[in-house]
């Protein structure tokens, strides 16, 4: 038998400064494989147990600092292998943890402009494997060990319009698809820029978006066509440079 739990307390030292300590445990139920050739025939629940210990300040009118510190375990991994048919069947790659911190800022430049970024450092690896050395890469699929993102926001006035334009950036560390040798890819770190202006007036807003504004063509790890992974490489490219104009109104 097996339960998911949530528990989380708050302290308020003070009016500008609020810290928090959150635990939380879940699980996924196991199951049967139906394919013949899976290396594993039914595979266990994984399980996973994290905490957390954060804090936000803040630092005067619009403008916050927040911190996280975070550790988890996950036992019993569950991850996809691709069979020799082109079918995937579940397997359990063995124990991980991952621990890490995550900060957050808001700040007010000056009365109409806002600054706002976030940064995650993490570890996640695999600690023990069923598989001993055959996995070669321990680090969790998926997971970079450095994200990191920053807006620059600024609201105007122009004649009768209310305006607000932006422009920011957010990057992603190395990383990889699969504790699988035959779905494992790896790409560099990349990072995506993003903007957008947008005019208001009587219900009315006109925007005018750009997404990846440098053109990046980064893979961004869909998993493909499985049935196909074996005969030819598969990537699956940020979306092109993109300019967009949007009109709407609110009733």
């Amino acid at each position: 038998m097996r339960a998911a739990a949530d528990a989380s307390i708050t302290w308020k030292p003070s009016a500008n400064v609020t810290a928090f300590l959150h635990a939380a445990s879940g699980y996924r139920p196991g199951g049967i494989n139906v394919q013949r050739d899976a290396s594993q025939p039914t595979y266990e629940a994984d399980e996973l147990a994290s905490v957390e210990l954060g804090s936000r300040i803040e630092l005067g009118e619009d403008s916050s600092a927040e911190a996280t510190v975070f550790a988890s375990r996950w036992q019993h991994v569950q991850t996809d292998e691709l069979l020799t048919n082109g079918l995937v069947a579940t397997r359990n790659a063995g124990n991980a943890h991952n621990s890490g911190l995550e900060g957050r800022i808001h700040l007010a430049v000056g009365k109409a402009t806002m600054l706002t970024g976030g940064l995650i450092l993490q570890s996640a690896r695999l600690a023990s494997s069923n598989q001993g050395s055959e996995i070669e890469d321990r680090r969790l699929p998926a997971v970079p060990q450095l994200a990191a993102r920053v807006e620059l926001g600024h609201r105007f006035h122009w004649d009768s319009w209310d305006g607000e334009a932006s422009i920011g950036g957010r990057y992603i560390g190395a990383t990889h698809l699969s504790f699988d040798p035959v779905l494992d890819r790896r790409t560099p770190g990349h990072a995506l820029m993003d903007a957008h202006v947008s005019l208001s007036r009587d219900g009315w807003t006109a925007e005018l978006l750009g997404e990846n504004l440098t053109n990046s063509t980064a893979d961004t790890f869909g998993f493909g066509n499985p049935y196909r992974v074996r005969l030819v490489p598969q990537r699956t490219p940020a979306r092109p440079r993109s300019i967009g104009i949007s009109l709407s109104r609110s009733f």
